[in-house]
């Protein structure tokens, strides 16, 4: 009952937590309505075959671009001076994650951190599964880039990294997480790449499997140590009990 009882507080306080963050921002939010910026989303939208509309805002309270909705998609971009080769990238990094239903997955696998609160090992793989999805998006935008656009997506990493912290269950394109933001532009600059996509799907059926296994060890953990301090309480007369 306890385990129960803090799966639904913990996923409720995360998820109304989430709802007040989210409210918050969009107050602050005004709707895109520039040709200029519309036309590159469009042609990213395009390239990235996104057959559903989307919408984009703007908002002087984020450093970092992220893409929230899966039905339907919400942009919320930085009011920061931004280049058209900068925003393709953005728009193409952003729509690469809702390609990917990047959104859903995180959802559910924080779910699934809320159900196994007790358990560190969800935590540190709900972690791991999260990075590999940044560079994951990371190695299909930079696919068909030559070194020189690499050298600008980099920078653009740079640029919109700050101590604004990622909204959870979002796309967010440059994250807030400093030596991870190091290692995404050590792989990006690298030539020979491996894919990281496998990656990605390992650590998910690493959440998926480690979640009942280590959560029935728990249990029987709880178990063997309230029969050693029942019995070592009642002595004589919880083994008769037992027998």
């Amino acid at each position: 009952y306890l385990w129960i009882a803090g799966s639904i507080i913990t996923i409720f306080i995360r998820g109304l937590y989430r709802l007040y963050n989210l409210h918050r921002l969009f107050q602050t939010c005004t709707a895109v309505t520039e040709s200029s910026v519309w036309e590159i989303a469009e042609k990213a939208a395009s390239q990235s075959r996104i057959g559903r509309k989307f919408t984009i805002y703007k908002t002087s309270c984020i450093s970092s671009p992220f893409l929230i909705g899966g039905f339907i998609p919400r942009l919320v971009l930085p009011d920061l001076p931004l280049s058209a080769e900068e925003l393709e990238i953005i728009f193409c990094h952003e729509f690469t994650h809702y390609k990917s239903h990047d959104i859903m997955f995180r959802s559910l696998v924080g779910i699934i951190q809320g159900i196994n609160w007790f358990n560190p090992a969800v935590s540190m793989f709900s972690r791991k599964f999260y990075q590999y999805g940044e560079l994951t998006c990371d190695e299909k935008v930079t696919r068909q880039l030559d070194q020189t656009g690499k050298k600008v997506y980099a920078n653009l990493l740079v640029k919109l990294h700050d101590h604004s912290p990622a909204m959870a269950h979002t796309a967010d394109f440059a994250g807030y997480n400093r030596k991870f933001l190091e290692k995404r532009i050590r792989v990006i600059m690298k030539e020979n790449k491996t894919s990281h996509a496998v990656g990605s799907v390992l650590i998910a059926l690493s959440i998926v499997l480690c979640c009942p296994l280590i959560s029935l060890a728990s249990c029987k953990g709880a178990t063997q140590l309230h029969h050693m301090v029942v019995s070592s309480t009642l002595g004589d007369r919880y083994d008769r009990f037992e027998e």
